[in-house]
C-alpha cells in the first residue's frame, strides 16, 4: 500500500514539471523495479491528476470488507471444532456460514 502511494506521488510530480506517462515510467522503473506501475496505469493516474484529483491516497470504497476476520469468528471456528471434533470443513462452514477457506485459516 505504501508503495503505491509513493508511486502515485512521483506520477503527481513528474507530470506537473511536464512529463510524459512514458517519460515518468522510464524514470520510475529503475527505482521501484518490478513492483513498478504498468504504462497504462501510470495514464490513468495523469489522467485522473488532468481531472482535478489532488489525493494519493486511495479513495474509500463502499461494499462488503475483504475480510470478516474476527476474533469473534475464530473463537466462533476454535469453539466449534472442540465440541465437534469430527465435523469436516464442510460440515463446519455450514454449520457457522462462513467459506470453508476461512475456517481453514482460523483452525
Amino acid at each position: 500500500m505504501e508503495k503505491r502511494m509513493e508511486q502515485r506521488s512521483v506520477i503527481k510530480l513528474m507530470k506537473s514539471t511536464g512529463a510524459t506517462p512514458t517519460q515518468c515510467w522510464n524514470r520510475m522503473r529503475p527505482v521501484f523495479g518490478a513492483e513498478t506501475f504498468s504504462k497504462t496505469a501510470i495514464c490513468k493516474w495523469f489522467k485522473e491528476f488532468d481531472e482535478g484529483r489532488v489525493s494519493v491516497k486511495d479513495a474509500a470504497r463502499s461494499g462488503q470488507p475483504r475480510t470478516a476476520q474476527t476474533a469473534a469468528n475464530i473463537e466462533r471456528v476454535r469453539q466449534t471444532v472442540d465440541t465437534e471434533r469430527r465435523a469436516s470443513i464442510q460440515e463446519i462452514s455450514k454449520h457457522l456460514n462462513m467459506s470453508e477457506t476461512s475456517v481453514l485459516l482460523y483452525i
